[in-house]
């Protein structure tokens, strides 16, 4: 609504509004055009308006006058006087434009100010809002986008136009980390399967590129079956030989494999877990596709153990564990669980909730504790506040939605798809908007009266994280949990926590590493919580690990509802087994692995700086406490460079 007159009068009204809750602000203008003020130009303006040559409008307009479809009307200097003079009737324009078939809406000019009003007055329709223009974009390239999002919606685009040379159509991917591969699969798991296995040989057709080596081009014609020597894996039936899910190359899903292992006996103070079922999260999705590797804590660190949760049995404890024996379910917090064994300290290792499945068990542990801290514990969520849980069809959503309503707060929810927040609708949430878009912003204030909630629960990133703070009322609190803005450095703006705001984050995974006792305690008291039924298992997809990779791009492509989970019951699932030419870890390697894994930040390094000193000592046959690491990076050392080093 905009309010244009007399400025006394208009900051009058504005104080008003601003007492009851209301946000105000001034426009800058150089006039106050459509008030009374406007009425000592109309006479002149009219004058002018008499010399412009009209004719009645060749495609659909709505009237600002009317708020309905034009007709000859406009053909008049009287329309255009009344015009300047008169009220906007934006609201009813809109809705004759959607009742006309109208479902996107293109704003040409210097700023999308109008966009954002456009939901308001279509509360039951999604419109697609395109702006031609946008202040922090290049013109370029906000035109370009517009031109992109109309022609993605359907709309005509004369590409002519655009690109007069002309072009041809290319398929795109259909999510931002699909790859394709196009040479020649070397991974033993391309191997044939049959009654001999063999390894491939195949010929490359194209010469696109090559190299240059003294003048001449090379290029690869043939490629040529490994030596025995180079063969370093074969794939096997896993039967009961222990293995754990890694990746050789983080980036690419596919590179993902079960690879045969060796189980650790428990030192002291741990147990050892025969893995029934391993929750997978988005946090396992992100390091398989190399997203955070240099934001790790402490580091970019040599090993991606992969999953943080699991159910199972206990098959070996430790000198000093109380409370645990062998053969008795478990559910745990534990660095590198996608494996049929881990290893890992008793503390964050609790006896499992008679009325949980293995299934069940591992889906809950982070994303229930995480939902449960950051509302319970951070935001002291209260009975008949509201609060806004943004992506909540994923494990942590739904534990959030799970225990606002439990507490009696107001829900207010977004998700991706129409399916998803059908699905929260059935669960009794009331209030259901859009998370890949800015739309929640006006639904929320449309639904709570523009007072806006008193907790919102984020998993959003970049401008949306912004518009989630501007919904916040006084003493709001924000809790962040999808931190992607946190490692990349992002800032917010002071000036919205004048209202006495408050912003905090949550990080599961640092406090089991800083503090596991405070998350022991913490795990006990949401178990006792299931055991009293506050707290139930959320949808579980659940696969077998054989189909791991499936799993991972399930979650890659935002098309899990609740939690994905997976299981370890199948003997004939395939391994990879490292031949006797091929040297797969070592003991020592494996147990350095773990070690780095569930170690803090400072520990972490003091480990693998010892690691690195004595395989460079055995490399250089040199004691370890003659070997300079000053001078190497002086570059000074007598001894020949080692790549290794």
């Amino acid at each position: 609504m905009v309010i244009a007159g007399a400025e006394q009068a208009v900051r009058a009204i504005a104080a008003a509004l601003a007492a009851r809750g209301a946000r105000t602000k001034p426009l800058r203008v150089s006039h106050a055009f459509h008030s009374p003020l406007m009425a000592p130009m109309l006479e002149a303006f009219a004058r002018v308006a008499e010399s412009v040559s009209y004719r009645p409008p060749s495609i659909a307009l709505v009237s600002n006058l009317s708020g309905e479809l034009c007709t000859d009307e406009v053909s008049s200097p009287g329309y255009w006087v009344r015009h300047a003079r008169e009220a906007v009737r934006f609201a009813d324009g809109v809705r004759a434009l959607h009742a006309a078939g109208a479902g996107t809406f293109v704003e040409v000019g210097p700023r999308s100010t109008l966009l954002g009003l456009v939901p308001a007055c279509l509360p039951d329709a999604r419109p697609t809002l395109l702006a031609s223009s946008r202040a922090e974009r290049d013109e370029p390239t906000s035109v370009l986008e517009a031109l992109g999002g109309l022609w993605a919606v359907g709309g005509p685009v004369s590409w002519a136009g655009l690109f007069p040379s002309g072009g041809r159509r290319v398929p795109l991917p259909t999510y931002p980390w699909q790859r394709e591969r196009y040479w020649i699969a070397t991974r033993a798991s391309d191997a044939a399967r049959g009654d001999r296995r063999v390894h491939g040989a195949g010929r490359s057709e194209g010469e696109e590129g090559g190299a240059l080596r003294g003048g001449e081009r090379r290029s690869a014609r043939l490629v040529h079956p490994l030596p025995e020597s180079g063969r370093r894996e074969t794939v096997e039936a896993a039967g009961d030989r222990p293995f754990r899910l890694e990746i050789d190359e983080p980036g690419e899903l596919d590179r993902l494999a079960l690879r045969v292992t060796e189980r650790r006996a428990p030192g002291p103070g741990e147990v050892e877990i025969a893995v029934e079922a391993a929750g997978l999260s988005f946090f396992d999705v992100q390091l398989a596709l190399g997203m955070m590797l240099d934001d790790l804590p402490g580091g970019p660190t040599p090993l991606l153990l992969l999953g943080g949760e699991c159910a199972g049995r206990v098959v070996a404890v430790g000198e000093g564990v109380n409370g645990l024996g062998v053969g008795q379910p478990v559910i745990a917090l534990s660095a590198g669980a996608l494996a049929t064994h881990v290893t890992t300290s008793a503390t964050l290792v609790l006896p499992r909730p008679q009325a949980l499945s293995a299934t069940e068990a591992a889906a809950m542990p982070v994303a229930y504790l995480t939902a449960w801290y950051a509302l319970d514990r951070i935001a002291r969520l209260q009975p008949g506040e509201r609060v806004l849980i943004h992506a909540a069809t994923g494990g942590v959503g739904l534990a959030a939605v799970q225990w606002a309503q439990h507490v009696g707060a107001e829900v207010h929810a977004t998700a991706g798809t129409p399916e998803k927040r059908a699905y929260l609708e059935s669960l009794g949430v009331r209030y259901v908007s859009e998370s890949r878009s800015d739309r929640f912003v006006s639904d929320v204030r449309a639904w709570t009266g523009g007072e806006g909630v008193d907790v919102v629960l984020n998993s959003l990133s970049g401008a949306l994280i912004d518009k989630s703070l501007e919904l916040l009322r006084p003493h709001g609190r924000f809790v962040e949990l999808g931190k992607r803005d946190c490692y990349a450095g992002g800032q917010l703006g002071l000036r919205p926590f004048l209202r006495n705001l408050s912003f905090s984050l949550v990080d599961l995974r640092g406090m089991m590493l800083e503090r596991p006792a405070r998350v022991r305690a913490l795990f006990e008291e949401l178990l006792g919580l299931i055991a009293a039924g506050a707290l139930t298992p959320p949808p579980i997809a659940a696969l077998p690990i054989g189909r791991a990779t499936g799993a991972f791009r399930k979650m890659a492509q935002a098309q899990h509802l609740g939690k994905v989970v997976l299981t370890l019951d199948d003997p004939e699932v395939q391994i990879r087994v490292p031949t006797q030419a091929g040297a797969g870890l070592s003991a020592g390697d494996r147990d350095l692995r773990e070690r780095l894994a569930s170690a803090a930040p400072a520990a972490r390094a003091a480990a693998l700086e010892a690691f690195l000193r004595t395989q460079v000592s055995q490399v250089l046959r040199t004691p370890e406490t003659k070997i300079d690491a000053e001078a190497c990076r002086r570059r000074s050392c007598p001894r020949p460079p080692i790549s290794s080093c």
